[in-house]
């Protein structure tokens, strides 16, 4: 128990709950989609590339604020899979936009409806001023944490980024 505590409550064991309802839901998710498709990572390049077509890879990698390496795998493995394609700009043939395929877009509905369900699932029994409570308490813990102050996923980038530097 934390000493600077005065409330009584376990902080730590909150915490926890938190993380063991994400990977609750992760797994809801995986679930649901039958454990097969695209993993986690190459959903939301796909995303991406579904929000913004024609863009590079460049673009995609500053949007998600992950390594232009990252999204090259990443890409390589759509292709692959028949969920994106890449086109050669004729103005310039060394660069290459993306654009998904009719099958990425089959794919990402799906998974959008699979999101859906296990949001449905998830939130079973809530009533609109439970979920309002909620959004508002999740929000301040964001607040208290520096979340609103800029992009999470930015700031989020920015700590791996600092953590594998010092793992070097």
């Amino acid at each position: 128990m934390d000493p600077d505590n005065t409330t009584g409550l376990d902080f730590y064991r909150l915490g926890q709950l938190l993380v063991y309802i994400n990977a609750l839901r992760r797994t809801a998710i995986w679930k649901a989609d039958g454990g097969t498709g695209p993993c986690r990572g190459q959903m939301r390049v796909l995303r991406c590339i579904l929000e913004h077509p024609g863009c590079g890879q460049k673009d995609v990698a500053e949007q998600l604020y992950i390594s232009p390496a990252a999204v090259a795998d990443i890409c390589k493995r759509l292709e692959q899979e028949a969920l994106i394609e890449r086109t050669v700009v004729p103005d310039n043939r060394r660069c290459k936009v993306l654009f998904a395929t009719d099958k990425g877009r089959q794919v990402s509905q799906k998974h959008r409806e699979t999101f859906a369900q296990v949001d449905k699932q998830t939130f079973q029994g809530f009533s609109t001023q439970d979920l309002d409570t909620l959004k508002g308490l999740l929000m301040k813990m964001m607040e208290n944490l520096g979340g609103c102050q800029a992009d999470p996923m930015k700031i989020f980038a920015q700590l791996e980024e600092k953590d594998r530097k010092k793992v070097r």
